[in-house]
């Protein structure tokens, strides 16, 4: 499970900052403010800032924007901005279904749960793409 979890770790580190690059490159560093973004993710994402800022012994979460969403609201990012990403992924189905598998494993992980073979398999395989797709 240790080998999953950092699989998952540097592949949900990997969209965050392929996420964060494109739109960084596209609109500068405040882009949060000229994307489309739902309401009720804007609240969480200033919920955790602000509760970060009162809890000064825990660490930051990151020193971008998409470090506070959740790892489901990654995809959102993507598909609601759809035109920024086009040029750079096969198509917004390939983005979603990928997303929305590695959700699953992740919470299996997160919530110490048991990853049999395939979840593993599907998991590696998904990294690797992803790697292939948006890395550096």
């Amino acid at each position: 499970m240790s080998d999953a979890y950092l699989v998952m770790y540097c592949l949900e580190n990997l969209l965050r900052d392929f996420i964060d690059r494109t739109l960084t490159n596209n609109y500068g560093q405040k882009y949060e403010e000229k994307i489309t973004i739902a309401n009720s993710v804007k609240n969480k994402v200033k919920s955790r800032i602000n509760d970060e800022a009162k809890n000064k012994w825990l660490p930051l979460r990151g020193d971008s924007y998409v470090y506070y969403l959740d790892f489901n609201e990654l995809g959102d990012i993507i598909s609601n901005n759809w035109n920024d990403f086009k040029e750079l992924l096969p198509s917004q189905e390939w983005i979603k279904a990928k997303v929305g598998e590695l959700y699953n494993i992740r919470c299996l992980i997160a919530h110490n749960s048991y990853l049999d073979s395939t979840s593993i398999e599907v998991l590696n395989v998904d990294y690797k793409q992803m790697i292939k797709q948006i890395g550096k």
